[in-house]
């Protein structure tokens, strides 16, 4: 998950050894599972037997190989039973280092002083004979590498862990330094922000469309459906059978899933709407038009479930990355679902549109400050002001009722002088560069 580097002007025992102690500490930490060290060499004792040592007390190879066995060894001697509970002894007599098996003892001399290992031969306590190519910064490194297990808070133990470091660095010895690097939660926080992010900007774009185009207090109800979704998939995730955790694979399921959790909530939503538009704001109305399209609505959140079923159905070694994305899918959409069916339709006869019979596809008092702020940032452009006049007038000319629209939203005398001529040609009845042809009655 992230690796810590131990380097400097140290010869090769000290940097190993002050790599050990930054192990264990790292390890002790609370967030922390474990950590590994690695890129250091093997301690490897060598003792040099000198044949002249040998000739002279009157021994052989093999006596001294054995002598080293038996004395350089742990064995267990029994136990003693107590009230308290059974005391178990052992003999420690293994030697690590190269002191120790100096000390051992091959044998009594006539003079009843004792023959130590080192009488005989040279031991050597070093690493073993290989090239070590570990370098961090150009100097020789030992690397230590922190885990963790599934459950745990990838971005806790590294953010503990640089914590550690900086209050580390303060008491190293004289020419050692210390230093993280690899740090994977690095694109886990950088998915993580993405991830928001897309879903805070989707959230605004379809607030502020349906706000312009349909109701404030609808847009506000629609857009809840982002949130619903993913903090109810957020919530089963770690349940029994999914065993999901927040990673680089289901946040790119997020991603992927979040450009279209709400689109059955905004059909819904635009039905009802559209029925209320036509014969008046009740409780009725507003069931008429979700029932018109829950059956379509329905089946085409299913249909995008059903292609993503074959991947939870995969075996083998890749089966955890298509699992671990189709299942985020998934629950996203049938959350979905949750949120149109049982959320958003109770929340739109709250939604008054205006009075029964009436068209007003922009509604009463909110849309004006809404308009004339998307009318501002759009003329201060200028590059897309062709664009926008075109498509304007296509839109006024298809859209029943366009004659009387902008003056439910601004008083006619408003349109002189507070907009520029595109904005007036947007949104004001008045507008000097294009007129509306008088509609023509279809006997």
């Amino acid at each position: 998950m992230i690796w810590v580097s131990v380097y400097g002007e140290l010869d090769a025992r000290a940097q190993k050894n002050l790599a050990k102690q930054i192990r264990d500490e790292l390890a002790a930490l609370p967030s922390l599972s474990g950590a590994e060290l690695s890129s250091v060499l093997k301690d490897e004792i060598a003792i040099e037997v000198s044949e002249n040592q040998l000739r002279k007390f009157g021994l052989t190879f093999s006596q001294v190989a054995a002598a080293v066995q038996k004395a350089s060894l742990d064995l267990p001697a029994g136990s003693i039973r107590t009230e308290g509970g059974d005391i178990l002894l052992r003999t420690k007599g293994q030697a690590y280092y190269g002191e120790d098996f100096k000390n051992l003892t091959l044998g009594t001399r006539p003079d009843g002083s004792r023959l130590m290992l080192s009488d005989v031969a040279t031991i050597n306590d070093g690493f073993e004979d290989r090239m070590s190519y570990t370098r961090f910064n150009g100097n020789p490194a030992a690397i230590i590498e922190v885990v963790s297990v599934d459950d745990q808070d990838a971005l806790a133990i590294s953010k503990e862990v640089k914590e550690y470091i900086e209050k580390r660095r303060t008491t190293l010895p004289d020419g050692a330094k210390i230093d993280t690097w690899g740090d994977l939660t690095h694109y886990l926080e950088g998915r993580l922000n993405m991830m928001l992010s897309n879903m805070f900007y989707g959230a605004l774009l379809v607030f502020l469309i349906l706000a312009l185009f349909l109701d404030l207090k609808l847009a506000f109800w629609v857009m809840m459906g982002l949130p619903v979704c993913f903090l109810g998939t957020l919530m089963v995730m770690p349940m029994e059978p999914f065993n999901l955790t927040i990673n680089l694979l289901t946040l790119f399921a997020f991603i992927l899933v979040l450009g279209i959790v709400v689109d059955d909530a905004i059909v819904i939503g635009e039905s009802s709407y559209n029925e209320i538009e036509r014969k008046g704001h009740s409780v009725d109305n507003v069931i008429i038009g979700a029932r018109r399209v829950a059956v379509p609505a329905t089946f085409g959140v299913l249909t995008t479930v059903a292609a993503f079923l074959p991947t939870i159905m995969v075996t083998g070694t890749m089966s955890v990355i298509w699992k671990s994305i189709g299942m985020v899918v998934i629950l996203c959409l049938l959350f979905s679902l949750v949120e149109s069916k049982l959320i958003l339709q109770p929340t739109l006869p709250i939604c008054g549109t205006g009075q029964t019979g009436e068209e007003t596809r922009f509604p009463g008092p909110n849309c004006a400050s809404i308009k004339r702020w998307i009318t501002l940032s759009i003329t201060a452009t200028g590059v897309l002001s062709p664009v926008v006049s075109t498509g304007a007038t296509m839109y006024w000319q298809l859209l029943p009722g366009y004659s009387s629209l902008p003056g439910r939203c601004l008083p006619a005398g408003r349109c002189a002088g507070s907009f520029s001529p595109i904005s007036r040609l947007i949104f004001c009845r008045s507008a000097w560069i294009w007129k509306p042809a008088p509609r023509k009655k279809i006997p």
